[in-house]
């Protein structure tokens, strides 16, 4: 993205055409309301930068170009992190169902197809939200163990 230089006689023709009255001279009630609305901005800028970035910039003066990379930077933490919970949930969820045992299973699920069937079904679809995970988590380019190929 192309950076602006701050041209300080462009801008001022800008804002001569809001502030000033015909004759040149400054519309003082004019000048207070920009004033105050330009306030505002600032005060409400950096809340927003520091919210969408998880607080790591919190200034006013950043190129947009900074701000939308901090912010995606900080998504994709957050969508990895979510994704590292959700990965170690399932692998407890199949601990869990590897545990069970056939007397336990017969107890609780007299109806059901034997035990081993079914828990090896569902340690295959949780295995199988692993590795979309996994997929997510690790680009392409890097196996589970964050080596290249």
């Amino acid at each position: 993205m192309k950076k602006v230089k701050n041209n300080i006689e462009q801008n001022w023709k800008f804002w001569k055409a809001i502030i000033c009255n015909k004759d040149g001279s400054i519309n003082l009630k004019q000048l207070k309301k920009e004033l105050s609305d330009f306030s505002f901005i600032m005060e409400q800028i950096p809340i927003v930068y520091s919210n969408i970035t998880g607080n790591r910039l919190s200034k006013l003066m950043y190129y947009a170009d900074t701000v939308i990379k901090v912010a995606n930077e900080y998504q994709e933490e957050l969508i990895q992190d979510l994704l590292k919970e959700e990965k170690e949930e399932i692998l407890s969820d199949i601990e869990k169902i590897r545990s069970i045992t056939y007397t336990t299973f017969r107890e609780e699920n007299p109806d059901k197809k034997e035990p081993e069937t079914m828990q090896e079904r569902r340690i295959e679809e949780l295995e199988n939200r692993i590795r979309r995970i996994d997929d997510i988590i690790y680009p392409k380019y890097y196996n589970l163990d964050n080596k290249e190929n």
